[in-house]
């Protein structure tokens, strides 16, 4: 899906080739003309930027702008109440927690676990460094990690929207700029 593919080097690859473009377009017609057509362009770039910067507040596709693999971890976690390190984004959800708590650190964790028995308010995640072992080591909590994956999609998509958005402004800039190119 397009969707997935949306990060800040697409987009810069994006802007290079557009800018690339621009260059046998010049030779090609009157400095006049390419002066309107950059204009035009970068009204379009900065359109662009600001669909990509608005995704993550767009309800039906809110599901979608999280990173797939940490909604399969997340959704195997919550269902299955375990997940192991052999399963489909189990390094994407250490790594996130680590980045947002310094609990993780140099330990191998092999499973995740959240138990909802007997727990009210927020739910722990504990981890163990064994398959078999009883997951003590306690991370975070659910609503910590869910909040965390929420902002993974924001930033990549934010980040993509806000460097679209300043280019096309400049393009835009540049079709004022009278330079005697």
């Amino acid at each position: 899906m397009i969707l997935d593919r949306i990060n800040t080097g697409n987009t810069l690859l994006f802007l290079s080739i557009v800018a690339m473009a621009n260059i046998p377009l010049y030779f090609g017609v009157g400095q006049n003309q390419f002066l309107n057509f950059l204009g035009i362009q970068g009204l379009i770039i900065s359109f662009l930027g600001a669909s990509i910067l608005a995704l993550p507040d767009v309800p039906s596709l809110r599901s979608r702008t999280t990173p797939t693999d940490l909604q399969k971890a997340w959704t195997k976690l919550i269902e299955t109440n375990n997940l192991y390190r052999d399963d489909h984004g189990f390094s994407d959800l250490i790594s996130l927690i680590d980045r947002n708590t310094s609990r993780v650190g140099k330990k191998k964790f092999e499973r995740l676990q959240i138990r909802t028995i007997g727990d009210y308010g927020s739910v722990p995640v504990k981890a163990s460094e064994s398959r078999d072992e009883i997951p003590r080591f306690q991370l975070t909590e659910t609503i910590y990690l869910e909040q965390w994956i929420s902002n993974e999609a924001d930033r990549k998509y934010r980040l993509a929207g806000l460097v679209l958005l300043g280019s096309g402004f400049i393009f835009q800039l540049g079709s004022q700029l009278n330079l005697g190119l």
